[in-house]
């Protein structure tokens, strides 16, 4: 999905998921999917020659690379820094849903049967859920949505629910006037308990939004509802790929590592203008991130990290169960 210009960007200072300030850059932001490249990035390449005059420097969301890269370099005329390094899992929707099950160990399959059973059974040996991707559908959808987004951990707590702006609101109408978006509620007693908002590039699909009502839990809706969605996805064989974007999701383990066929090492890439600001920007953030690391790692040792943010995401889930 390329989307090239020129953003002001966020650099959030935060400890664990509390931010504590942001600073902003003016930059040039590329965007390209990861498939656009041929090649991943290397150490060689700084693109001093590329940053205008009137910015603070280039930014590569998403760039594959070949290994993992050191965190902070001065370069001759920049300075890159590289906050984030992550494996993109993505599905590849070419083959059958019979071979993609045979990508799962017997132990994963019977969990996900599981799952899938204890939540059709709780519903009286249904699932209910529903796709939408005309404007028409979309205005149905979105209120729904917004119900459950309304309850989530990531929105109470992050302010990273479905979005509720007017500026999202008219992209995701234009999208699907386009048939560029795929959304999907999944429904208890007819009432909307998860939701996935997935945009559409080049016959790819993008994981960007999911929630799901936190009482609903013990019944994993969010795998539910991704795994239903997956199986619609391989039997009508109208796409290329799914993308889950950065991450694995929720654990070590994640739900997008989970369902996913393939990943790809890929970094959040800064190549900013080598000034005094810049550089202090670049050192504070990489120092409070460190911080941020080993409060995490202290919280682990005496078995509280865990136990913090079960119980946050017990009353404010977002992520699937």
């Amino acid at each position: 999905m390329s989307n090239n210009a020129v953003e002001t960007v966020e650099l959030k200072f935060r400890i664990g998921e509390i931010t504590l300030w942001t600073s902003h850059l003016e930059l040039h932001v590329f965007r390209n999917h990861f498939t656009e490249y041929e090649h991943p990035y290397t150490e060689e390449s700084d693109y001093s020659d590329s940053i205008d005059k009137k910015l603070d420097g280039i930014l590569f969301r998403s760039r594959p690379i070949a290994a993992l890269l050191p965190s902070f370099t001065l370069k001759r005329d920049v300075i890159r820094y590289v906050p984030k390094q992550y494996h993109r899992y993505f599905i590849d929707l070419a083959g059958s849903k019979e071979e993609y099950l045979d990508k799962f160990s017997a132990k994963s399959r019977s969990t996900l049967k599981r799952k899938i059973k204890k939540f059709s059974d709780h519903c009286g040996n249904q699932i209910d859920w529903r796709e939408y991707k005309t404007l028409a559908e979309m205005e149905i959808f979105y209120p729904l949505a917004r119900q459950v987004s309304i309850k989530t951990y990531q929105e109470r707590m992050l302010a990273a629910g479905l979005p509720e702006d007017n500026l999202f609101i008219q992209q995701m109408y234009s999208l699907a006037q386009k048939d560029s978006v795929r959304a999907y509620l999944l429904f208890y007693q007819d009432k909307p308990i998860a939701y996935l908002y997935c945009p559409i590039s080049n016959g790819i699909l993008f994981y960007q939004y999911l929630g799901y009502i936190p009482e609903m839990a013990q019944w994993s809706p969010g795998t539910v509802l991704q795994w239903v969605v997956i199986e619609s996805l391989f039997h009508t064989n109208h796409f290329v790929m799914f993308d889950f974007t950065e991450g694995p999701g929720r654990g070590s383990g994640g739900h997008k590592e989970f369902f996913s066929t393939n990943s790809i090492l890929c970094a959040d890439i800064f190549f900013l203008r080598k000034t005094i600001t810049n550089l202090f920007l670049v050192l504070l953030h990489a120092k409070v991130d460190l911080i941020s690391t080993q409060i995490g790692i202290f919280l682990d040792r005496f078995g509280l990290k865990t136990k913090i943010k079960n119980f946050l995401r017990k009353f404010f889930p977002a992520t699937p169960h």
